[in-house]
């Protein structure tokens, strides 16, 4: 089993502390939740996946704040990045490279 940390309840995403695979099984830690909870897809630690279902439109909370905004349906154990929600803090135009996250209409130097 993979560790995943949940910080606040009421957040709609915890972050995986070991990297998961598909079907892996993730224990909850931080704020304590009854929460079966199986990844649906491959996700490296450090990254997120949804802890509840979240539905196109809505806001994905962590931290207890809404970090973005669902751009398609999400369901429990999928991996929540800028592929699937509109961060509420940087508004890019064009789709990030799921590798690095980096933006390809800009340019790093």
């Amino acid at each position: 089993m993979i560790r995943g940390f949940l910080i606040r309840k009421d957040d709609s995403v915890v972050t995986l502390l070991d990297p998961g695979k598909t079907g892996d099984n993730v224990i909850i830690v931080g704020e304590k939740m009854s929460l079966q909870l199986h990844l649906h897809e491959d996700i490296k630690a450090g990254h997120k996946t949804a802890c509840k279902d979240i539905k196109k439109g809505e806001q994905v909370i962590k931290y207890g704040f809404p970090i973005g905004t669902a751009i398609a349906d999400i369901k429990i154990g999928e991996w929540v990045h800028t592929h699937n929600i509109a961060s509420n803090y940087d508004e890019q135009k064009s789709s990030p490279d799921l590798e690095t996250g980096a933006f390809l209409d800009r340019k790093y130097e």
